[in-house]
């Protein structure tokens, strides 16, 4: 129920009939007097706090909680949870305070209301307006963890935020509902809450591409009539073949909703004509076991599409949601999903966790709020508490909850049959960390459906993983560029940091000595100014800093950037002179000659016009006014067609790479792939960004690149690979082989000359498909001598 759809009575305003509404909905669910009592006090006091504010919509602001509390009735939510809806922007908007709400009201509804407010009254300092979002989401999530209620709460307030969100300007529109897609459709899905994230995402499209939006619902509001004939026709005749077999069911249809539609039209490139899944029917029986009984006297009445079969209740999804889904063929001969499950598992698909709660009773019956079983099987909320003590800033950790939580699920078992869902994408390194982190740190190898498999393996739904550890085993660094958990990633980093600390910390400084001279690294540390750059970077000092930037987990540029940004540069005469001799061994190596050490006018008007040509070169290889940043820069290698540039063989950078310039003293541009570590080594001031677009002798060339593999020692391997090469017509320029010390497998390296990255890629994937073939990969790097 919203304001928008119901009308004043008698002259009352909207919020008492609301409030009105909402009680009598509390008594229709057992609330005794006092309980409604209680939750009338609360609208009083929300009510007196939001006195004179008003919505864009020109409604009292009282309107909205009260709204937002009859979202949450309709779940059965406890009155704590109520509550906090209809004060949940006390806080944050009004004088009112915290202490006075726990005096008043309690410490749970207070903690409950606390979760769900946003920072910026406590007045904390922040760098940008993306700072302060992401930690109003840090603070969500983290009490979130700590109570679900927190989570239905600001799903709640989310939902009637967007059901009315065309009172906001244009740019307001697009950011909130962008935020909404990004974070809390997905979250409410991970919940089952699926009425409220087809309504969220279908809000939130409707702001984003309006266009689309309103093309699709015109289109199914053309076709409605056929869908809905077909609909009764099929349903008629499933509750009649039912009832034979003496099945009680109710029988509905449910419409794909709006943005799932869009979805899918985008991404597999389809008209709406040609997609079937639009609607589908929907059968509510009273047993489980009737689940399965009416799945096959609808495989007996209509033929089911092979391949469409799954079952989500033998094996449930994460977020609670169990059904049998099956797709036959219509009437129409066009094929239609059939969901078929109990009442129960009906109320998880709309409401997910809220329809688990154990506080369904009121007065004098109700109970304490205690977490179910239930409420522990969302090990993924607890996982945020972890990701929070391994983030770095605020906007690290809402990435890493984006990145871990929200997609695409797999669902694998442990040998004792326990089922861990893991994203899509997911090794058995990403498997032995989430079982515990002594697991992935003593992973030693991986059987997978009584198979002996790679590390790197991806995983689908329904294997079975067993971890082999070993007492001696210890992570590998380059395990974090195929997993792809946050929690995997932390973990090993932090296991490296931990055990190599001293090494990271020696290789940091050297890096920046190498950068700034070691004269004014001492200067910068001896005047406190390197431990406010430590600080700014959120790190608690100058040694943690240097152990990052060894480790890999900051970059060089950015300590330079934060050094430079503070105006940091030093006063030594040492450092001047360093700056002018590289200066004129510039000049040297660019064919101008060494200029005469004397201050007569010729000589100077000689010099003057010999270091403005200089500098016009270099401008002329960086593509950028000198006065500007090279950092900043970016152009094409057609760009810098006439110059001299290379190809870097320590990355060797194929067309499809991401890549970067480094302007030398010799030897023009050296092209080398972005996570070249060289690029780190080299100044900053001649790093430029750079991309293959026009480089059409480029691209059309051949390109030399190494392929690293690991094989099954069996004889005919390598010519199997070969084969596999020659097939694709690429040509091998090199070839190495060694058996490995202690191992049954032989280590193959490859110098390929390859068109370009895609061409690599399907020779990779080809190669794996090999049996005797363990891994393959690109060499990621080697060393220019």
């Amino acid at each position: 129920m919203t304001a928008s759809n119901t009308p004043p009575q008698e002259g009352r305003l909207i919020e008492d009939v609301l409030m009105d509404a909402l009680l009598a909905k509390l008594a229709q669910h057992g609330a005794k007097p006092d309980d409604l009592a209680l939750v009338q006090r609360t609208f009083d006091y929300a009510r007196h706090y939001h006195e004179g504010q008003k919505r864009k919509n020109g409604d009292n602001y009282i309107m909205h909680p009260v709204s937002v509390a009859l979202i949450l009735a309709d779940m059965w939510v406890d009155v704590p949870t109520l509550q906090a809806a209809l004060m949940h922007d006390v806080l944050e908007d009004t004088t009112a305070t915290a202490e006075d709400m726990e005096k008043q009201f309690g410490a749970e509804v207070t903690r409950i209301v606390q979760g769900v407010t946003k920072l910026g009254k406590y007045k904390y300092q922040f760098s940008s307006k993306e700072e302060e979002q992401a930690e109003n989401f840090r603070n969500m999530f983290l009490a979130m963890a700590e109570d679900i209620r927190v989570l239905t709460l600001k799903l709640a307030d989310r939902l009637h935020n967007m059901r009315t969100l065309e009172h906001m300007l244009p740019h307001k529109q697009e950011k909130i509902a962008t935020e909404t897609l990004e974070v809390f459709a997905p979250l409410a899905n991970r919940i089952g809450m699926g009425n409220f994230k087809a309504e969220l995402e279908d809000l939130s499209l409707s702001f984003l591409d309006p266009e689309q939006f309103h093309e699709i619902k015109g289109q199914l509001a053309d076709s409605q009539e056929e869908r809905e004939r077909v609909i009764q026709q099929m349903t008629e005749h499933l509750e009649k073949g039912l009832l034979q077999h003496n099945i009680h069911s109710k029988i509905y249809s449910r419409l794909k909703n709006y943005y799932s539609i869009y979805k899918k039209m985008s991404s597999q490139k389809k008209e709406l004509n040609d997609i079937f899944d639009i609607s589908a029917l929907r059968v509510i029986v009273q047993t489980e076991a009737q689940c399965y009984e009416v799945l096959g006297i609808i495989h007996h009445q209509y033929t089911p599409v092979a391949g469409r079969f799954k079952d989500y209740i033998a094996m449930p999804k994460s977020n609670f949601y169990q059904s049998l889904h099956t797709t036959i063929i219509g009437p129409n001969k066009r094929p239609v999903e059939v969901q078929i499950r109990t009442e129960k598992m009906h109320k998880v698909a709309e409401f997910g966790i809220a329809a688990h709660f154990h506080y369904k009773r009121f007065g004098d019956e109700a109970t304490a709020y205690q977490s179910s079983k239930e409420d522990e099987k969302l090990g993924w909320l607890k996982q945020l508490v972890e990701m929070q003590a391994n983030a770095n800033t605020a906007l690290e950790f809402v990435e890493n909850v984006k990145l871990d939580l929200f997609p695409d699920q797999v669902f694998v078992f442990t040998p004792k049959g326990t089922v861990i869902s893991l994203p899509r994408g997911c090794t058995p390194v990403d498997f032995a960390f989430r079982i515990h982190s002594e697991v992935g740190n003593r992973c030693a190898g991986a059987i997978v459906n009584e198979k002996m498999v790679p590390l790197d393996t991806e995983l689908q739904n329904g294997d079975i993983i067993e971890i082999i550890t070993n007492k001696k085993a210890t992570p590998r660094l380059d395990w974090v560029n195929f997993v792809v958990t946050q929690q995997a990633k932390n973990r090993i980093r932090h296991w490296y940091k931990k055990h190599y600390r001293d090494q990271h910390e020696t290789q940091g400084r050297q890096l920046l000595e190498a950068d700034l001279t070691r004269a004014k690294v001492d200067t910068l540390v001896k005047s406190g100014k390197m431990l406010e750059v430590a600080n700014e970077l959120n790190y608690k000092n100058i040694e943690d800093l240097y152990v990052a930037l060894g480790y890999g987990e900051i970059t060089l540029s950015r300590i330079i950037n934060r050094v430079k940004k503070g105006k940091i540069v030093s006063t030594t005469s040492d450092h001047h002179a360093q700056i002018q001799a590289e200066q004129a061994e510039h000049l040297k190596e660019h064919g101008y000659v060494d200029l005469p050490n004397s201050q007569s006018p010729e000589a100077l008007q000689a010099k003057n016009s010999t270091t403005e040509r200089f500098a016009e070169e270099l401008a002329k290889l960086q593509k950028v006014d000198h006065t500007s940043d090279p950092l900043n820069a970016s152009g094409s290698l057609q760009a810098l067609k006439g110059l001299q540039y290379h190809i870097a063989r320590c990355c060797m950078p194929v067309p499809g790479d991401a890549i970067v310039g480094i302007v030398t003293r010799s030897r023009g541009v050296m092209i080398h792939r972005d996570d070249c570590m060289n690029i780190i080594q080299a100044n900053p001031q001649r790093v430029m960004n750079l991309s293959w677009t026009g480089a059409i002798e480029m691209q059309q060339s051949l390109h030399n690149v190494l392929l690293e593999m690991q094989v099954m020692d069996q004889v005919g391997v390598f010519k199997d690979v070969l084969a596999k090469v020659s097939d694709m017509q690429v040509n091998i320029f090199s070839a190495n082989c060694r058996r490995l010390t202690g191992e049954k497998s032989v280590y193959i390296e490859l110098g390929l000359e390859v068109k370009n990255l895609e061409e690599l890629e399907k020779l990779i994937r080809n190669i794996k498909q090999l049996p005797d073939v363990i891994a393959v990969k690109r060499s990621r790097y080697r060393m220019n001598k």
